[in-house]
């Protein structure tokens, strides 16, 4: 679900410029089969125009809350690719139960992810797809095929993802383990990272940093 000519819109989603769109997109889905649906809360780094561009928010908190309250109806959860603060926060106050990507984060944000009546299981979820940006960043511009502005975005993007998810561990993240079943997982008020994964990006990208 985008906005017109918001990521994704129009070959990958419904127009959701109103909450009536959203709602009407959100039957669509459903009736086609959906299990779960998105929305393009904010802008992405791909079709990024200026600098700043991706994370600016785009679908609207009112249609999102549609979206959302359309799809739990019939226990659909809704993901939403969100890359900045704003609109992290719109999102999660909006009721979506995944966050795609992510970004920096502070006390509000920490708190919608923890305890939230909006979302369908009353918290959210971290998704930090830090593969969504690193390799804009980090491969030559030869090599990804990408101009100087979707780049400059990537590393904001990147950037603010890694602070995201430092934040969360650095906030006792085992203080409101919601998953006992999964040992290599951490969830920390709601904020689903896997331990195992996220250091080794970190190596990763440590040792990128030093070609």
């Amino acid at each position: 679900m985008a906005i017109t000519g918001g990521h994704g819109h129009p070959h990958i989603s419904y127009l959701a410029d109103t909450p009536e769109h959203g709602r009407e997109g959100t039957r669509k889905n459903i009736d086609d089969g959906a299990k779960a649906t998105k929305i393009a809360a904010t802008g992405g780094v791909t079709e990024a125009k200026g600098i700043g561009h991706a994370g600016k928010p785009e679908v609207s908190e009112e249609t999102m809350r549609a979206i959302c309250e359309e799809a739990h109806a019939e226990g659909i959860l809704v993901a939403a690719h969100a890359q900045s603060v704003e609109g992290v926060k719109r999102a999660l106050r909006a009721g979506v139960d995944t966050i795609e990507h992510g970004s920096d984060t502070d006390d509000e944000t920490i708190a919608l992810f923890r305890d939230n009546p909006a979302p369908l299981r009353g918290w959210s979820a971290l998704v930090p797809t830090i593969q969504a940006a690193l390799p804009l960043v980090k491969l030559y511009r030869s090599i990804s095929g990408i101009d100087e502005v979707v780049h400059s975005n990537a590393e904001l993007v990147l950037e603010s993802m890694f602070a995201g998810i430092r934040t969360a561990l650095d906030a006792n993240p085992l203080e409101s383990m919601r998953a006992p079943r999964q040992p290599r997982a951490v969830i920390a008020h709601g904020l689903l990272i896997k331990e195992q994964q996220i250091d080794r990006i970190a190596d990763i990208d440590a040792h990128l940093d030093t070609l």
